[in-house]
């Protein structure tokens, strides 16, 4: 009979717990009243006497038996809990994931020795920060410091986040966005779950915000945190400019205790700017500073930044092979300059008259157009034709067609796919109605697309003759079997792409905005595969990695140097074994192309004097700061308003200076970057000649079964080991404790290394089946360990046990 004082356990009690009153009712019912022994929590049960014969009492001689045949296992299973929250045996990684040495020492050596983890990584692009981010998150959920968790990202990269810490890190992940928050029913799934990743560009919306600042996370990461930017404008009244996802890292970070920002563009060659983003990490030191207060050194002890070329496999051999950039000039036919000028005559009237009226919407679609003219004659073609249908619709309606309306003044912070949508809908942007200017420009618009469509049928572009060249012929890149990634700004340009292109091919793979996360991995493995050629939007492109492939082609040249970068990235990343050649398309007899030409090939040298292969970021960003951007420059051009040779020089004398600066800061940087391999190698050695082998995880999930109805075979070697059924205790004990995987399988693992292989692998201690047994042998202590040295067992009792 049950008594006041008990160490007792049962099916109806989710621990150990002792009994504190225990009361007989009528009908045979006892009322028991106890609290668990490691919750602390009250319990009141009305139970049955059948159900009173359940309880297990753990004070008894049978405890004590129990004990002395699994003393050895409970050892263990406080050795390998100890190995799993306080040793770094997980640096080693394990079968999907091996750590590189930058990526060790920016998680162990620098993260982890501070109580709070507030850190700037910004490493050139390529480098892991995926991994590295997987990585801290297992080493403080390990250690008990953070359990909530939210990572913002570009929405593009979201399922690839989700999947990389799935397959990698065995981190669940759920990804909120507004279509899971209409379907779900829940108020604010930002406060229920504990680790989710949501759209940087989604949660600035006022409504998403606001969950998020409620939700309060222990640990926030923020992938592209440069996009969190912010300003400081005017010479006598310095104001601060604050991009709206600037204001949500204000709010959010500054009450979050745990922050990594992940950028590879960090200072963008702007002292205020990059005060602004660190001051996200610390705002007390950061939000102060004085204008001549040098934050890019060594010194500061928030920011981790390691270049390309210090960064390299355990043997000293580089991660990144060389990169080698071309640009390929050509002149356009005398129709096709024609067609050139006549576009241009038509952008340039129609953007002078929307900047006299301020019409903002009007000029950004002229942009946009003069654009779609250097991209191709087809996207010119299908975007005058679609213009001119808009207007004739407006013209018979009096009514705009009506499209899915955004915001043009947030074109830069926008996700890629919401640019294409900005730019398809400026197609129809027109000045206050007025039906007679309308039916002029229908007239005119009438002629352009005339013109183009004449060039489209009685002749081959250019360009594409250009491409031609460089792709086909016994010296061409397919005949020496390599794979070529072919980019554009424009879906209608890859479409010609690839109408032309299957004249020399039988198939393509191609990547564009509008495809889900699986179809562009579908195009991936059909590319690395099945063909030789990819054609890719910027939008299409920005989240696949592609390092069997390392030709490049850029079709047409975005007017943000950072695509170009961000294109590149695609194939010169952590995995490509090869030299990298990338090959920019640029008609030289046009005033883009004449600009642009001059812009490679400053870039090509300032890379090659500076060592370095993302100038191109520094290059976009600081040519934005001096408001030298291209985009500006391109205006100034084709407006007219400014001498051609004036503005190249200007460019130029811009990108001397910065030539100039960048020489200096990346000397500098050179200095600061000495990482030490000898020593990360002899940490990583030290790792793992201090670490538990890792045949001790199969042995251990054996001895935890032993005793339960589970059906294992072991083989008379004791080499390999077979797990045909688990009980539905067990079963049901996983699901409650989340760790899931199929209960129908048979599982098999290998108990020595001689037997170790992809199809059947050693047990290891992320394994599911490993995290079950591990917590059956906790609760197991709590109820036969623990009530012993509740009733204060005599010690030469434990001796003998």
């Amino acid at each position: 009979m049950l008594k006041k004082g008990d160490i007792v356990g049962a099916a109806f009690w989710p621990e150990t717990v002792q009994i504190k009153h225990v009361e007989s009712l009528e009908d045979g019912l006892f009322l028991v009243e106890a609290v668990g022994r490691e919750s602390n929590q009250f319990f009141e049960n009305y139970l049955e006497t059948y159900q009173l014969g359940e309880i297990e009492q753990y004070t008894d001689k049978a405890s004590t038996i129990k004990l002395k045949d699994h003393f050895q296992h409970y050892l263990q299973y406080h050795v390998l809990k100890t190995e799993k929250e306080y040793s770094q045996s997980r640096a080693r990684g394990n079968k999907n994931m091996m750590p590189l040495p930058h990526q060790i020492e920016a998680v162990y050596e620098k993260m982890l020795q501070t109580p709070q983890v507030r850190y700037l990584l910004a490493d050139d692009p390529g480098a892991g920060k995926t991994i590295m981010s997987g990585m801290l998150i297992r080493e403080m959920k390990a250690r008990n410091t953070v359990r909530k968790i939210l990572i913002l990202v570009p929405p593009l990269v979201l399922k690839q986040w989700q999947t990389e810490l799935k397959e990698k890190f065995d981190e669940d992940f759920l990804i909120i966005t507004r279509e899971y928050l209409n379907s779900s029913g829940e108020i604010n799934p930002f406060d229920i779950h504990d680790q989710v990743v949501a759209s940087m560009y989604w949660a600035v919306r006022d409504d998403v915000k606001s969950m998020i600042l409620n939700a309060h996370f222990d640990l926030v990461i923020v992938d592209e945190a440069h996009k969190m930017a912010a300003y400081t404008v005017g010479r006598k009244k310095r104001k601060v400019k604050r991009t709206k996802m600037f204001q949500l890292g204000e709010n959010l970070l500054r009450h979050t205790e745990n922050t990594l920002l992940l950028t590879a563009t960090p200072h963008k060659g702007d002292k205020e700017n990059f005060r602004h983003l660190m001051s996200l990490i610390d705002h007390d030191i950061f939000s102060n500073l004085n204008k001549d207060d040098v934050i890019f050194e060594k010194s500061n002890p928030y920011i981790i930044r390691r270049l390309k070329e210090k960064m390299v496999q355990f043997d000293g051999t580089p991660l990144f092979p060389k990169r080698t950039t071309k640009t390929l000039g050509f002149d356009l036919s005398p129709a096709e300059i024609e067609l050139y000028e006549s576009v241009t005559e038509y952008v340039r009237d129609h953007f002078n008259q929307a900047k006299q009226n301020s019409n903002s919407n009007v000029a950004f679609a002229m942009m946009i157009l003069q654009r779609r003219l250097s991209s191709s004659v087809e996207a010119i073609y299908c975007s005058l034709s679609r213009r001119k249908d808009k207007l004739e619709h407006v013209l018979l309606t009096g009514e705009k067609i009506q499209q899915k309306l955004l915001d043009y003044e947030d074109y830069e912070e926008s996700a890629l796919e919401d640019q294409e949508l900005l730019e398809a809908y400026a197609e129809g942007e027109f000045e206050a109605l007025d039906y007679d200017a309308l039916r002029t420009e229908i007239q005119v618009l009438g002629k352009l697309i005339r013109k183009a469509n004449v060039i489209r049928h009685s002749e081959n572009e250019k360009k594409f003759m250009e491409l031609e060249k460089t792709l086909f012929g016994a010296s061409g890149l397919l005949a020496k079997g390599e794979k070529i990634l072919i980019f554009t700004e424009s879906k209608d340009t890859l479409n010609f792409l690839e109408k032309q292109l299957s004249a020399y091919v039988p198939n393509i793979a191609k990547i564009i905005g509008d495809y889900s996360m699986d179809r562009r991995q579908q195009e991936v493995e059909k590319f690395r595969n099945e063909v030789q050629i990819m054609l890719a939007t910027d939008a299409g492109g920005e989240s696949i990695n592609l390092q069997f492939c390392n030709q490049m082609i850029n079709y047409d040249i975005p007017w943000n140097p950072n695509r170009l970068e961000q294109r590149m990235g695609r194939i010169h990343r952590i995995g490509q074994k090869n030299e990298v050649f990338v090959f920019n398309l640029v008609a030289t007899n046009t005033r883009e192309g004449d600009v642009l030409v001059r812009l490679l090939t400053k870039m090509e040298q300032m890379q090659e004097d500076l060592g370095q292969d993302n100038v191109y970021d520094f290059v976009g960003e600081v040519l934005e700061d001096r408001e030298a951007d291209l985009p500006s420059v391109m205006e100034r051009a084709i407006m007219g308003r400014q001498d051609l040779d004036e503005i190249i020089a200007s460019m130029e004398k811009t990108l001397s200076e910065e030539h100039k600066r960048l020489l200096e800061l990346t000397e500098k940087e050179r200095m600061d970057n000495n990482f030490n391999l000898p020593g990360a190698k002899r940490s990583f050695d030290e790792v793992l000649i201090n670490s538990i082998p890792v045949r001790f995880y199969g042995q251990f999930v054996i001895d935890g079964l032993k005793e339960t109805r589970a059906r294992m075979t072991i083989t008379n070697d004791n080499s390999l080991a077979r797990i045909d059924h688990l009980p539905k205790r067990i079963r049901d004990f996983a699901k409650d404790n989340k760790l899931m995987f199929n209960f129908e399988d048979t599982i098999r693992f290998a108990l020595k290394q001689s037997q170790n292989s992809d199809e059947i692998a050693m047990m290891e201690n992320d394994h599911p089946l490993f995290n079950t047994v591990m917590k059956l042998t906790s609760k197991e202590v709590q109820q036969t360990v623990l009530p012993l040295y509740e009733v204060k067992l005599p010690l030469p009792c434990l001796r003998r046990c």
